[in-house]
């Protein structure tokens, strides 16, 4: 069974909350001209996803290392062993004992209501569902995806959806840098020092939550939005939401259009990235020469150097003057010298004798020109 229609006349809540009813088994796709999303969907749980616009190991990679899980060189030796083998993040993570699977269904889960919830802010796209009899959880690789109730994206959704809105309406361009402030210096140097019951005649001078000042912190030097959002361990709502709140608060101000320096998280993922190609390159240096090779070697053995040549018939190719030493072809040419020496002498065919070494060509010549040549006996 296929539920194919479009998102203006049928909103993704209605359309996720009758899957979830009836218990349903199949991929769920959802695209418009930006991007695409497949979600595998199990008896009223995700177990699996995929976007146009992500690169799921990265992705992942990148998780583990913002939610501090795994250090910088686990996530070093991950990435070299999936650039080796071409192996999934999460089949490494897990064969190679370098993260629990608890750990890598964390960033899993982190992952996908990343690539969920935006679809459900989308205006215009279709969607097609495809019910399948056999569940896909049965699969080894899917085991280690972690199922997600459709209850709890439901409920992540509709936050996304109500508080997007006025989160984007007070965020800059995500690639305008931001700075902190000189009062967001003085208030995380007092941090936790802050009484809670301190009381504020203005909003600004109110005390930050938990969330904003980790977010503060990753501002010690001047960072766009998307670099912050790469970096920070929460996810991307939580994120904008604690920037928003911090440039109405003027714990932030945009910087302006100097150069920025990279944050520390994103250089180490650039290095693997560098240091992957060059491994690929390095591997690739006997490519064209091998190539080069497997077509020299076939090419100069097809050349008619003799009887044993693999291809006889390139020699149409060759220049007339060839010396071919080959006994058909000799016999031939033999054939076309005494063609071209026969003479027309009142209404016969003169042929020469002894143009050709080979005395059986020669008689056979001449017996086919003095079956063809009229008698003049005979017509009278």
């Amino acid at each position: 069974m296929a539920l194919i229609g479009s998102i203006q006349d049928f909103n993704l809540f209605s359309i996720f909350t009758m899957i979830k009813s009836q218990n349903k088994i199949g991929t769920f796709v959802v695209q418009n001209e930006n991007a695409s999303v497949k979600i595998v969907i199990d008896s009223g749980s995700v177990i699996g996803i995929n976007s146009s616009k992500h690169d799921m190991d990265d992705g992942l990679l990148l998780n583990l290392m913002r939610l501090g899980l795994i250090s910088p060189e686990e996530m070093q030796s991950i990435a070299d062993i999936h650039t080796r083998t071409l192996k999934s993040i999460k089949k490494i993570a897990v064969e190679s004992n370098l993260v629990p699977i608890q750990n890598i269904q964390t960033a899993l889960t982190m992952q996908t209501m990343d690539i969920i919830c935006p679809i459900f802010c989308w205006k215009d796209g279709n969607y097609r569902f495809d019910s399948i009899v056999a569940s896909v959880a049965s699969k080894p690789d899917d085991k280690i995806f972690p199922a997600i109730s459709i209850d709890a994206i439901l409920l992540e959704a509709a936050q996304f959806v109500d508080e997007w809105p006025y989160i984007n309406e007070h965020l800059p361009d995500y690639s305008q840098s931001l700075v902190r402030t000189t009062k967001s210096k003085s208030a995380t140097d007092e941090g936790s020092n802050i009484s809670e019951n301190a009381v504020s005649m203005e909003k600004a001078e109110m005390p930050l939550s938990h969330q904003e000042e980790v977010v503060l912190s990753y501002f010690q030097q001047p960072n766009s939005i998307n670099d912050i959002i790469s970096t920070s361990k929460f996810s991307e709502l939580e994120t904008c939401k604690c920037i928003a709140s911090l440039l109405e608060n003027k714990f932030l101000k945009i910087y302006g259009h100097e150069t920025l320096q990279t944050p520390s998280m994103l250089l180490q993922i650039s290095d693997i990235k560098k240091k992957q190609m060059k491994m690929f390159a390095q591997s690739s240096a006997l490519f064209w020469p091998s190539i080069a090779i497997f077509i020299l070697i076939p090419f100069v053995s097809y050349l008619p150097i003799g009887e044993k040549s693999i291809n006889k018939g390139i020699a149409g190719i060759c220049r007339h003057d060839t010396q071919i030493s080959n006994k058909q072809t000799e016999e031939r040419i033999a054939i076309v010298k005494v063609l071209n020496s026969a003479k027309v002498v009142e209404k016969s065919i003169s042929v020469p004798t002894g143009l050709s070494e080979n005395d059986l060509i020669n008689k056979k010549i001449a017996e086919l020109f003095e079956k063809n040549t009229p008698n003049p006996d005979k017509n009278r």
